[in-house]
């Protein structure tokens, strides 16, 4: 059955990964415990961590983990991430790994983000989507099976104000013949 961890009850977010996980507290700070396999907790090691443990004051509003990486949008609406960078998820545009949380680029208009397997999705305020990582299987959704994408790239031309624009517009269309 579930076991509560640690006695406090000021958590506001939590993230599981592969053997981590990751949460914010109501004041914002981030915490993190697990393996932190290549560092993917961020807090400038690779060694295991077995109780929560405050990585970063923040304030954070998001935190997802994926494989040995983690990524997480603070409160100025700025994109981090950390952990392993074997297909360039990271979206630094190198194949290096980070042990602690690094800005990825200026923009300051982040809102989601989702780590998956090999890669991380994230959102604008403007409705685009954007990927870096592993491609195999399509997963990127950049229309391509192979190789690797390391730098946050666009899915699609529309944003998704767009794309239901388009649809209502298909029912309508649908509904009136």
């Amino acid at each position: 059955s579930p076991k509560q961890v640690g006695v406090l009850n000021t958590w506001a977010k939590v993230a599981g990964g592969n053997n981590h996980s990751l949460a914010i507290k109501t004041d914002g700070s981030l915490w993190g415990w697990g393996s932190n396999g290549m560092g993917c907790l961020g807090n400038g090691t690779t060694n295991p961590i077995t109780i929560p443990t405050q990585i970063d004051a923040g304030p954070w509003n998001k935190i997802s983990c994926g494989y040995n990486f983690s990524a997480g949008i603070k409160s100025n609406g700025t994109l981090w991430t950390c952990g392993s960078n074997g297909y360039g998820v990271l979206g630094f545009g190198d194949f290096n790994d980070r042990t602690t949380f690094t800005q990825v680029g200026t923009d300051t208009d982040w809102i989601d983000v989702q780590c998956g397997n090999g890669n991380i999705y994230a959102l604008k305020s403007n409705g685009t989507l954007w990927v870096t990582g592993d491609n195999r299987y399509g997963a990127s959704g950049l229309g391509i099976t192979t190789g690797k994408t390391s730098v946050f790239t666009q899915v699609g031309t529309s944003t998704i104000h767009d794309f239901l624009i388009e649809v209502v517009t298909s029912l309508i269309t649908l509904i009136r013949s």
